[in-house]
């Protein structure tokens, strides 16, 4: 039982929070911030979907007694469990044949919140937070894939189309900004195209005449009236990428724009009126810049009329398995690949920096690259993923590398770890955070006899990854 749980000794550190959403509709709903923790499980297929609600003590195993029944070969009868510590969660190790890890690091007894990756021998789960009725991983939009934290950002947008409010979405580079932004677009049913521009690759000197558009002879170069980028999103949406790009004078120009609904060509007297939606992005801290005198305060306080947060991918991790295998029939079509356990704890273990878009690369690289293999392990991960760390992560509170630097385990634990393992000196390693020749170094330091630690009644389980 886990019972009285110190937080000194938990392992594990769970993912960040979400950013809070400012503007009349925030991405967080009251339910959402106070729904209970809850397990899902994404790996083996079999089991994918299976969910707990940690709101209470919860018993994992295969025993039909436990509050959670995993019908797989690699689960122990009563192999762990998750209760309360304090204000905390934690889940432990019942003594299991096949251990336990959170978020990549084997332990006995680990801190999960929200976004914790739990892996219970071959069975792979995200921790996450309940909402009753979501009705999980689904097509949420057109090319949109997730479940209840997409959901709601998808939900907010459809009732931010029916407004005529300026948007602003923040999110990381390859959320799914544009995404969203064609999704406000499409149903707001404008007649006019929908016309994505990118801030930061407008040329510098360039900037004001392709937004805003020029005479006949304004410039040198000039030798053609242009109507510019405003304009040519009359009747429809202008989605104005990395708004936070925007030269300070071009910022002056679109607040009058978004102010009285003209446009003032370079080189025009007059102005012209132009009737259009507006939806800007960033993944750059806007108030910071304003703060700096690098972004207009009165354009910013225009923009967030009504401001949306897409989720970065790390914050909803229960989604990447599926999402990623999507992908990969993109690529693949009719030929979907079996994950190894250790490919889908390394896919939820990762930050993906570049989010959906690094996703949607990686799929499509190793679909190019694994056209025969029908198992896909987490050594194929690695090698078509370079930055994805091939030691765990550090426990919550220590620094990077301090599994390297541990002190190593005594007598009692190694044996300890061997006779859970059944002999088997590889799992054994793993249980224990070391190499297997640094185990098998110590092995025969202590004198230690394998024999007489396997059970002859049970033959020892090979690794399924690498």
């Amino acid at each position: 039982m886990v019972g009285r749980i110190s937080s000194s000794k938990l392992v594990g550190s769970p993912a960040p929070a979400g950013a809070a959403t400012t503007g009349p509709l925030a991405n967080t709903s009251p339910e959402s911030a106070r729904a209970p923790l809850a397990i899902r499980f994404l790996h083996p297929p079999a089991l994918a979907g299976r969910s707990q609600v940690l709101n209470r003590r919860v018993v994992i195993g295969r025993d039909p007694a436990c509050d959670l029944v995993l019908e797989d070969e690699t689960i122990s009868r009563r192999h762990a469990e998750a209760n309360h510590a304090g204000s905390a969660y934690a889940i432990a190790d019942l003594k299991s044949r096949n251990g336990l890890s959170c978020n990549g690091v084997r332990t006995e007894l680990g801190q999960i919140g929200p976004g914790s990756v739990v892996r219970l021998g071959d069975c792979v789960a995200v921790i996450y937070a309940h909402v009753p009725g979501d009705p999980g991983f689904s097509e949420v939009a057109p090319d949109l894939l997730g479940s209840h934290a997409l959901r709601q950002v998808v939900e907010l947008s459809r009732r931010a189309a029916r407004s005529l409010a300026t948007v602003l979405i923040f999110g990381e580079t390859g959320s799914g900004k544009e995404l969203i932004a064609r999704l406000i677009h499409q149903t707001s049913a404008r007649s006019g195209p929908f016309v994505p521009v990118n801030c930061g690759a407008l040329p510098q000197n360039l900037v004001e005449a392709e937004l805003f558009g020029h005479e006949r002879g304004a410039f040198t170069g000039a030798d053609q009236a242009r109507p510019g980028l405003l304009r040519k999103a009359s009747g429809g949406t202008l989605f104005l990428d990395e708004i936070a790009e925007l030269p300070l004078t071009a910022q002056a120009k679109l607040l009058r724009v978004l102010e009285a609904r003209e446009v003032l060509p370079i080189g025009r007297s007059e102005p012209v009126p132009v009737e259009l939606r507006v939806v800007c992005a960033t993944h750059g801290d806007l108030p910071a810049l304003v703060s700096a005198g690098l972004f207009r305060a009165d354009l910013y306080a225009r923009l967030e009329g009504i401001t949306l947060t897409l989720p970065p991918l790390r914050e909803r991790k229960e989604d990447i398995p599926e999402l990623f295998l999507r992908f990969v029939e993109r690529y693949r079509p009719g030929s979907r690949p079996a994950l190894s356990a250790s490919f889908v704890e390394g896919l939820c273990c990762h930050d993906w920096p570049r989010n959906v878009r690094q996703l949607r690369q990686l799929a499509e690289r190793l679909s190019t690259l694994l056209t025969e293999k029908t198992l896909w392990r987490k050594r194929d991960l690695r090698a078509a993923l370079p930055e994805l760390a091939t030691l765990p992560p550090a426990a919550a509170g220590e620094p990077p590398g301090a599994h390297a630097r541990a002190r190593k385990p005594d007598r009692h634990a190694i044996e300890e770890a061997l006779r859970m393992a059944n002999g088997n000196v590889t799992l054994a390693a793993q249980r224990l955070n070391l190499s297997k020749q640094t185990l098998y170094t110590l092995i025969k330091q202590l004198g230690l006899d394998l024999a007489k630690l396997r059970d002859s009644n049970a033959p020892p389980r090979e690794p399924a990854d690498d």
